[in-house]
């Protein structure tokens, strides 16, 4: 059994990392408008980028289960980061849709290994036998604080590539 102190850390940690991943997901939803029109796309096409990036977690997700099981969730997590990274720097450096596109397909692959059903793995892997309340908890407050996280891109005055205000 670990140190309650332990599992707290870890639980904030983890809510931290689920906020800004989901929270990253789901900023399309808010600058949508915007990246169509500096990407040179329709609206609907920028938005079947969350749609690939969960067909390919989902697709993915299955392939990686062995692997979780045989290195464990730290390590796929810290994996599936540094994916991140260069999905965040290809959809950054993307000028237009098949850049943009790329960078969802890369980033679905990166979820697979970072974005929920791994933190649980890792919470059950600490815990086992109380990963229940622990997941739980984590469930709320990455749920309460994502309404937050939407409301960044709100109180920030957002510049096209251009230099011009939003």
């Amino acid at each position: 059994m670990i140190p309650r102190y332990v599992l707290v850390r870890t639980l904030v940690v983890l809510a931290l990392t689920q906020l800004i991943g989901w929270g990253a997901v789901g900023l399309v939803s808010i600058v949508g408008r915007q990246m169509a029109d500096d990407l040179g796309m329709d609206v609907a096409a920028v938005f079947a980028g969350n749609s690939i990036l969960y067909l390919v977690r989902g697709l993915c997700s299955p392939l990686l289960a062995n692997v979780f099981g045989r290195v464990g969730a730290r390590r796929m997590m810290i994996s599936g980061t540094m994916i991140e990274i260069l999905g965040c720097a290809v959809l950054a450096l993307a000028h237009g849709p098949m850049g943009y596109l790329i960078a969802w397909v890369i980033l679905g692959m990166a979820g697979s290994a970072t974005l929920t059903t791994p933190t649980f793995i890792l919470l059950n892997e600490l815990v086992s036998r109380n990963a229940k309340s622990a997941i739980g908890a984590l469930i709320l407050v990455t749920v309460l604080f994502s309404s937050l996280f939407w409301q960044l891109p709100r109180s920030f005055p957002m510049q096209r590539a251009g230099g011009s205000p939003a």
